[in-house]
């Protein structure tokens, strides 16, 4: 486990020199700063959490890590490629860059199920951990409106729900119930993978035995 929780350490900081590469490189290209790639959304969450666990002692912080990569950053790289259109960029680094990015979330999001300790904790921290999350792409959302499009998380209240399935619900409930769905949704999904890497832990373990 301790091999496994190096790995994704350094696959944290790995991610973090690809976004400074990608932001250097949409700077350039655009001449400004575009606020639509401000670094915080669900699957930018990785890069900072991930790094994050070279410098974490403690044991409950790092089962919230890992937990959260194993359930919520897994979710994060399974959707996206149900609408992939996000992944595509006027480069093709930036978009091969976006499909590794999203293909490692998985790959590390399985992994990362083995290093949790407390599984019942871990994920009930990891779900307050994203509420928080969301919270701050909240503020930011409503903080940074006014310097142009920017929707972290999908959930800025003043811009319509973009994700597929859920912006067709927003003429039916609105755009605010419509998010607050989304990420009630989100949660739900999150704890079902969790659920499933335990189930596939215990498959692996068994098929040892």
């Amino acid at each position: 486990m301790k091999r496994i929780g190096k790995s994704v350490a350094f696959w944290g900081i790995l991610l973090l020199c690809c976004e400074v590469y990608k932001q250097i490189v949409l700077f350039r290209a655009y001449g400004y700063y575009v606020w639509w790639y401000f670094p915080w959304q669900l699957c930018s969450l990785p890069m900072y959490l991930a790094s994050a666990l070279l410098f974490v002692k403690d044991d409950n912080a790092k089962d919230t890590v890992f937990a959260f990569l194993s359930s919520f950053s897994l979710l994060g790289g399974i959707a996206v490629f149900f609408d992939p259109s996000g992944l595509h960029y006027f480069r093709t680094d930036l978009t091969v860059l976006s499909y590794l990015w999203h293909i490692s979330m998985i790959l590390f999001g399985l992994l990362s199920y083995s290093c949790v300790r407390n599984k019942n904790t871990g994920f009930r921290n990891a779900c307050i951990l994203y509420l928080c999350c969301c919270t701050m792409a909240l503020l930011l959302n409503l903080l940074l409106n006014s310097r142009g499009e920017i929707n972290l998380f999908y959930i800025n209240p003043l811009q319509k729900m973009p994700q597929i399935i859920f912006r067709d619900l927003v003429p039916l409930l609105g755009n605010n119930t419509v998010i607050v769905l989304y990420i009630l949704l989100t949660i739900l999904g999150a704890y079902l993978l969790y659920r499933m890497n335990g189930w596939l832990e215990n498959k692996i373990h068994d098929h040892k035995i």
